[in-house]
């Protein structure tokens, strides 16, 4: 039994589409949609079936439902999990979503969901160690050539061309967008360098809808290009760096990018928009994962004095909620590989942190998270076979060697 509840307003008025999705090698295309990225059961829209009727199926009546009887539905057993170990969970992104009238056949006063959020497909430009082919086209191409995951199966992403169809455009413009919109949403793959999101912010703009929509895009920060020209049209924009550690341990993570590369970008962008808050905000997306955790003591300070302390980026900087930290859950990649042996490396380094940060609060909570993180995590024979698998393979894959990360990395890796 759930030892906390807490009331979610995503069911009410918010809605996550993602099209082009195979749900097995037989299935045509079809579009995943739900309440929220992060809910463990997603519903596929049947031929013929348009949003509006999604909005209104026993699916979702049930879904408002059980929070409205304060129950858990058991999609949201992540955020259960979260809030029952005093971990911000995705609960807080909705909150901010003004519902008047909470409906159990319409949602909201409106009827029509106000937060979107989109993800067109995996076109990407990176291969990132925690990601999989749902994320990045390059990553497919991997799993295609080599076996890292047994059993998957090749087309469960389709229409990575960039190109927008009939179908897709109506779906998310004309039944998606309007004045009733209050949030967009857009995640890829790498939106930037993606025809169909500029598509869609063109006709936010053209309609005059941008102006009332708070936009929030999650972007590697590789490609600064047309897309960003879009961003001040929008009646605000907070934009999520997706940026896992610096130096050698992000070269390694998110091959073929550069840290030095990226970090430039990243100031560029602060040269343009450092008087622009609050319209326009900053996060960094850090994943927290077993490709950065042994180095944290070499990449998180610097990632922490530019959240908090660059004169130019802390003006954007969304510091009152602290950076963004997920706790990777993918197998063979997250801390459940580590046996409770090795756990003190990382604690320890994390602890010594603390002191550094101890004078800034927000700072400070984050490294506390990052240490509930790893002690919450528990250690499988399972994870940590497909840890030694999947590391051997990628690093085969893409040239990289996790053994010149870290030491800690060969001990694991010998672990018995």
């Amino acid at each position: 039994m759930s030892k906390t509840f807490k009331f979610c307003k995503a069911p009410f008025g918010s809605i996550y589409v993602r099209p082009n999705v195979r749900p097995n090698p037989q299935a045509g295309k079809q579009t995943e949609i739900s309440f929220c990225c992060v809910q463990t059961e997603k519903y596929m829209l049947k031929e013929n079936e348009t949003v509006n009727d999604f909005w209104k199926s026993d699916w979702a009546k049930e879904h408002r439902q059980q929070f409205l009887n304060k129950e858990w539905p058991s999609s949201c057993s992540y955020c259960e999990w979260k809030e029952n170990n005093n971990i911000e969970s995705d609960i807080g992104t909705h909150q901010q979503i003004t519902i008047k009238e909470y409906n159990i056949s319409d949602g909201n006063e409106m009827a029509k969901p106000k937060y979107v959020d989109y993800r067109p497909d995996n076109l990407c430009n990176l291969m990132c160690t925690m990601c999989g082919p749902s994320n990045s086209n390059l990553i497919e191409d991997m799993w295609r050539e080599i076996p890292i995951s047994p059993g998957w199966h090749h087309e469960a992403n389709a229409g990575i061309d960039g190109d927008v169809t009939i179908e897709e455009e109506e779906l998310v413009t004309k039944e998606l967008l309007g004045n009733h919109t209050m949030q967009l949403k857009v995640l890829g793959g790498e939106p930037t360098i993606n025809k169909k999101v500029h598509s869609v912010f063109q006709y936010a703009i053209d309609k005059g809808y941008a102006q009332n929509i708070d936009l929030k895009i999650t972007t590697n920060f590789t490609n600064v290009n047309k897309t960003y020209d879009m961003f001040d049209k929008f009646k605000s924009c907070r934009i999520q760096a997706s940026i896992d550690a610096t130096g050698p341990t992000y070269d390694y993570i998110r091959r073929p990018a550069k840290w030095s590369a990226v970090k430039e970008k990243l100031l560029q962008f602060a040269d343009r928009y450092e008087n622009s808050y609050p319209k326009m905000q900053w996060n960094f997306n850090i994943v927290w994962q077993l490709a950065n955790c042994f180095t944290v003591k070499d990449w998180l300070p610097e990632l922490l004095d530019m959240f908090y302390n660059d004169p130019k980026l802390k003006k954007i900087a969304k510091q009152d909620v602290g950076l963004s930290l997920i706790n990777c859950d993918g197998t063979g990649i997250t801390l459940d590989a580590i046996p409770d042996s090795m756990k003190h490396y990382i604690i320890d380094d994390l602890e010594d942190l603390l002191k550094d940060w101890k004078h800034n609060p927000f700072a400070f909570k984050d490294i506390e998270t990052l240490i509930k993180y790893t002690e919450n995590a528990k250690f499988t024979n399972l994870q940590h076979r497909a840890f030694k698998r999947k590391f051997t393979l990628m690093d085969q894959y893409k040239k990289t060697n996790m053994f010149e990360l870290s030491p800690r990395f060969k001990e694991l890796y010998d672990f018995r």
